[in-house]
């Protein structure tokens, strides 16, 4: 299998018509940023986020922000934020990264 084939076969997508569809996910606020600590390969893995969270939890929740963890099961935890890895899918996922102020992530 081609790995556009693979791509598209885990995500959901048709080749010819690349389009993700969004699905509503319920969150209790409507400020947020995203942070997807993952990577898929151990060398892509960001170990730091809980301190990067750590420096901007306090002036982001000044703001009315609050941070959201998405990706796999596998992925490494980051304190003190909302996780939801593997919680959501690709369409809930979607929905979250197109409503979030900012997406944090390795890739």
């Amino acid at each position: 299998m081609k790995l556009l084939e693979e791509y598209a076969l885990a995500s959901g997508l048709k080749i010819h018509r690349p389009f993700i569809y969004k699905a509503f996910y319920p969150i209790p606020f409507d400020k947020y940023i995203i942070i997807h600590a993952g990577g898929g390969m151990s060398s892509k893995i960001y170990e730091y986020y809980s301190e990067v969270v750590s420096l901007i939890k306090e002036p982001l929740k000044q703001a009315g922000y609050e941070i959201i963890q998405i990706g796999g099961q596998q992925d490494p935890p980051v304190n003190n934020v909302v996780n939801l890895c593997g919680v959501t899918n690709i369409h809930q996922t979607a929905y979250l990264i197109a409503r979030a102020a900012l997406l944090l992530g390795n890739d």
